[in-house]
């Protein structure tokens, strides 16, 4: 099945053969340069959480627990988040990310293709096996890494630099952050884009949308994947009586699925595979032609016009 998990893999192999890295059509504010090329690389860093709360043992929720593992670790919680911000697959096989003082932290495995839009997140350590989370649509693109060792991403808490780097060890893109910049942290939490994707860095908390919460590895500040979208809808046609299952592949499918509905009738059952695809069983429609497929989940709606074709009689072959 041509699903968007697959075309990734596809990207990834293509890249790697032809040996180029795919950059974008257009620039963004914020994307890293190699200096030495002045070649535009569509990847920023997003998010660093280099601070990991601490647990309060007041409360039933582990503070820290960025990963999602069951445990408050200084090290292995530890997150960075970058984004592809470039209109094309991005191929990061074998870019590292480091700290200040130590070279090949983490390094990017070969066929790690980022589609446009989306997030990777690498966290110093932990089981993520363990973890119930999502991370938006990382962990379905299989782009959730973990630096892994005792030390993790080793992000000092006093102050240290975020490098990321290319297969040539070239400088691709950093973040610098100490006592006082980019702002003071009087509760440890992540630093975060102010807006996502394009703002300066300001405290997570304090962000608009956050609710106060203090990271928020893959996800906007308000737990919305990056991207939200329906793509293909396999088959995207049937009989007016409907009754026949649909996958829907797409994006950003929120765990809450509330409703979804093909000419504005709901769906008769909906399974969740993941955050990139649903199953669902078709309502009759109407009449015959075209329908808009609208998913509603607990971030809200995502919409697709004209995306499922119910047909006539005559069309489906039926007496």
């Amino acid at each position: 099945m041509n699903t968007p998990r697959n075309r990734v893999v596809v990207m990834a192999i293509l890249a790697s053969a032809l040996g180029f890295l795919m950059t974008p059509t257009s620039g963004h504010p914020l994307m890293g340069r190699i200096v030495a090329q002045d070649q535009p690389i569509p990847l920023i860093i997003n998010e660093v959480l280099a601070r990991v709360p601490i647990d309060d043992p007041e409360t039933e929720q582990i503070e820290g627990d960025a990963n999602g593992d069951g445990l408050r670790q200084a090290n292995l919680d530890e997150f960075v988040e970058l984004i592809n911000v470039g209109t094309e697959p991005l191929d990061v096989s074998g870019f590292q990310v480091d700290d200040a003082g130590s070279a090949g932290s983490f390094f990017f495995p070969a066929g790690t293709v980022i589609p446009p839009g989306e997030a990777a997140v690498i966290f110093g350590g932990g089981d993520l096996d363990l973890s119930p989370l999502e991370f938006g649509n990382v962990r379905a693109l299989g782009l959730l890494f973990v630096a892994g060792g005792a030390r993790g991403l080793a992000l000092n808490n006093s102050g240290d630099s975020v490098i990321v780097r290319d297969p040539m060890g070239r400088e691709v893109v950093r973040f610098d952050y100490d006592a006082q910049n980019p702002v003071p942290q009087p509760v440890f939490q992540s630093f975060n884009r102010n807006p996502d994707l394009v703002g300066p860095f300001d405290n997570h908390s304090q962000i608009m949308g956050a609710d106060q919460t203090l990271f928020s590895p893959g996800t906007r500040v308000d737990g919305r994947a990056f991207r939200r979208f329906i793509g293909d809808l396999v088959p995207d046609q049937g009989p007016l009586s409907g009754g026949n299952q649909v996958m829907i592949e797409g994006a950003g499918f929120g765990r809450e699925i509330d409703s979804v509905t093909i000419g504005g009738r709901p769906a008769t059952s909906i399974e969740r595979v993941d955050s990139l695809q649903l199953i669902v069983t078709v309502p009759p429609g109407d009449m015959a032609g075209a329908v808009d497929v609208i998913i509603t989940d607990q971030f809200g709606e995502i919409v697709a016009r004209q995306a499922y074709t119910y047909q006539s009689s005559a069309q489906a072959g039926t007496p």
